[in-house]
């Protein structure tokens, strides 16, 4: 990952810093929210050198390179600064600054590896009003609702069919969690026929009269 700094007013003035990660390149921009792109050439603009001061390096970079150099000069510390331009996969040119060592690594890594554009991104086109749940998509979410019930958070699909899909999906763990748990009921001993019989004849024996 090399490090620069991204130029974000034609002054040349005022900087973000950036990082390059091979075509990946990410910054701050001035609102504080961070923007990504994909690289997928750089050309530099400027080599100038601040090893004599920042405001001479400044001033030096102003005369020769107008704002970028100025830019280029301002930077605090001394060796050399490349200014450059990145074009990116989105078609906008990012300019920046960087140190010879990060520029020639930056450099390496977008030409070794530009970005690319992935499959395009399917989008439904509201024009054409809200999408039909399909029948397949009907069985699969009544069935397992908590694998197809997702499906629906895709665009074009209406307000009413997530909601009620939602709502199915909540039904149907409250019925699944309701489902008896305990094991078949155990049948009470039953007394043995022998003891019942025994004392029956006990009992008979006890009321018989002695002869």
């Amino acid at each position: 990952m090399a490090g620069f700094k991204v130029i974000l007013d034609d002054l040349g003035i005022e900087t973000a810093s950036a990082s390059c990660y091979y075509s990946n390149v990410t910054f701050s921009d001035a609102k504080g929210k961070f923007r990504k792109y994909g690289a997928v050439g750089i050309t530099p603009i400027s080599t100038e050198s601040t090893t004599s001061g920042t405001l001479k390096g400044a001033a030096w970079g102003m005369i020769l390179a107008g704002p970028i150099g100025l830019a280029v000069g301002s930077m605090v510390g001394g060796g050399m600064k490349v200014a450059f331009e990145l074009h990116t996969l989105e078609g906008e040119t990012l300019k920046g600054i960087a140190s010879k060592g990060s520029y020639l690594d930056i450099k390496k890594q977008v030409e070794k590896s530009p970005a690319v554009a992935g499959p395009p991104k399917v989008v439904w086109d509201k024009s054409r009003g809200p999408r039909v749940v399909s029948p397949v998509l009907i069985l699969g979410i009544a069935i397992l609702p908590f694998i197809f019930v997702w499906m629906l958070l895709r665009s074009g699909y209406s307000a009413q069919a997530r909601l009620f899909g939602l709502a199915w999906m909540v039904v149907w763990f409250i019925g699944l969690g309701n489902l008896p748990t305990s094991g078949p009921d155990v049948a009470a001993p039953i007394e043995s026929p022998s003891g019942v019989v025994a004392s029956v004849s006990q009992a008979a024996s006890r009321e018989t009269p002695k002869q």
